[in-house]
């Protein structure tokens, strides 16, 4: 039997293909960059109270999204494929599903995420821990690098 490109076989050949490549592809994104949780008028204090009271939930948000991707992974690429490709990504699953996990136990707290900029990041890495922890502390109270050099530096 030829799979001529008309031919309902090949079509669906072409979808399974596609929605691997798509999964694949999917499992390669990359992970958000180093953050902080803001809250305005919090503390870095705060902050770390809220993030040990969340810590616990990241486990179980990994558990629970590598557990949903494999029920639903037939539904997406097929019975073999499907549950293939997902074992393949299955760290980034968990992953993504303890940091979804966190930032919502956080966002319960009031706090959102904020992503540090590259600056920021080059900021932190070049400051010894007394300035890094007044700095991490000015992040969570909602406050930025130009901000935090003009007041903490100001002659």
């Amino acid at each position: 039997m030829k799979l001529l490109p008309s031919s309902p076989r090949f079509k669906t050949l072409n979808k399974l293909f596609a929605t691997g490549a798509v999964m694949a592809l999917v499992g390669c994104a990359p992970a958000p960059g180093p953050s902080v949780p803001f809250q305005q008028g919090k503390s870095l204090d705060d902050a770390k109270a809220a993030f040990e009271i969340c810590a616990p939930q990241g486990p179980i948000g990994a558990r629970q999204n590598l557990t949903a991707s494999y029920w639903f992974s037939p539904l997406w690429g097929g019975i073999i494929i499907g549950p293939l490709t997902i074992a393949a990504t299955a760290e980034q699953i968990r992953e993504n599903g303890a940091r979804n996990a966190v930032d919502k136990c956080l966002a319960d707290q009031g706090y959102s995420r904020r992503t540090l900029s590259a600056e920021e990041i080059k900021f932190l890495n070049e400051s010894d821990a007394y300035v890094r922890e007044l700095f991490l502390d000015h992040l969570i109270a909602g406050g930025s690098l130009v901000a935090f050099e003009q007041d903490t530096f100001a002659e």
